[in-house]
């Protein structure tokens, strides 16, 4: 899940097994991967133009992006010569309690 331009952090890992594992238990397999592969290409699309997306508000920092896909926020960080995926999370759930 990396390349040169895109670094996965452990929480941001994390948080996809999280969510995988919770799609897999409710929704099955299939569905989990489906939803892989849809955060991936979402992801694979923010370098090299990751400016495009909106500031995350609450973090109050320029370089602190957010992707969407589908329910799902990709909260990213922009550096120099790449990005770094910092979390993602189901809209549904309080941001405050998972960056805190």
């Amino acid at each position: 899940m990396e390349d040169n331009s895109v670094i996965w952090s452990d929480k941001a890992l994390s948080d996809l097994d999280s969510i995988l594992e919770y799609i897999s238990q409710n929704a099955g397999e299939e569905y989990a991967d489906y939803v892989l592969k849809g955060i991936e290409e979402t992801v694979s699309r923010i370098y090299p133009f990751p400016h495009k997306h909106v500031r995350e508000p609450l973090l109050n920092d320029y370089n602190i992006r957010y992707a969407v896909k589908w329910k799902y926020k990709i909260i990213y960080e922009i550096f120099s010569n790449h990005v770094e995926i910092l979390h993602i999370y189901h809209t549904a759930r309080d941001i405050s309690t998972l960056l805190g």
